[in-house]
């Protein structure tokens, strides 16, 4: 296989004839499968546990998760639904003191000024 091949070359590039590789290949390009497993405002609304979302504004994946916040207040306004944004990308949200660290002026980082993260 080269790269450019569709996903369904993913087995015989692995070698693998997994049952399950093969559904997850034949769901990926299928778009009522995703549809079904997106929750409605009835499942939305029968959770009751608190929820935590974390997002950065750099996120490609903010614009869904904040979305699915919403959804949720909407479906259950009396929800434990908090929500926690910073500075970092998708990647960020592993490791968000290096991010926002490294995406600091360095006025901030000498000795003479001190910022605690």
């Amino acid at each position: 296989t080269q790269a450019g091949d569709p996903i369904e070359a993913l087995p015989d590039l692995l070698g693998s004839t997994d049952p399950t590789l093969s559904l997850i290949i034949d769901a990926f390009s299928d778009p009522d499968y995703w549809a079904a497993r997106v929750p409605d405002r009835e499942a939305l609304g029968r959770i009751a546990i608190p929820v935590l979302t974390v997002t950065g504004t750099a996120d490609n994946s903010q614009r869904g998760a904040l979305e699915y916040r919403r959804r949720h207040l909407e479906a259950r306004p009396d929800a434990r639904h908090f929500l926690v944004m910073g500075p970092w990308d998708h990647a960020g949200r592993r490791d968000p003191i290096r991010q926002i660290r490294s995406s600091m002026h360095p006025f901030f980082l000498t000795s003479r000024h001190t910022l605690t993260i």
